[in-house]
């Protein structure tokens, strides 16, 4: 999500017209950017796109309207995870802090790995 929307910004940045973000994937044109074809590619972004817009366009107000929002295509999934973090904080116990390195870790770490010392953990 964070290159779907950073890809979208981009483009605005660039002065890309809604109609146009297409072209940032085509190599043979000139608005073509390196940048977002390496970042995520063309139908990833359009499936994320076909779920990320959550809104209703028959009951938002249109531009030039009061209570125009030039986001609100966008700003409900936006708006889920800031209501639903507020509501976790808000209910959150203050004392559920577990120190995970106590749990035994049964996968690869590789060079990254190793136990940790005085840790009161089986070693199998």
């Amino acid at each position: 999500m964070v290159d779907w929307t950073g890809i979208a910004v981009w483009h605005g940045a660039r002065e890309g017209s809604p109609g146009s973000i297409h072209t940032r994937w085509c190599k043979d044109d000139t608005e073509y950017d390196a940048l977002i074809a390496e970042s995520i590619n063309a139908s990833r972004w359009r499936q994320l796109k076909s779920v990320f817009k959550l809104n209703h366009n028959m009951v938002e107000p249109k531009k030039g309207m009061e209570g125009y929002d030039p986001a609100a295509k966008y700003d409900h999934i936006f708006k889920a995870v800031t209501h639903n973090m507020n509501y976790i904080t808000k209910w959150a116990d203050l004392d559920g802090g577990i120190d995970e390195t106590t749990w035994g870790f049964m996968g690869y770490c590789g060079d990254a790995g190793g136990r940790l010392k005085n840790k009161p953990v089986a070693k199998g």
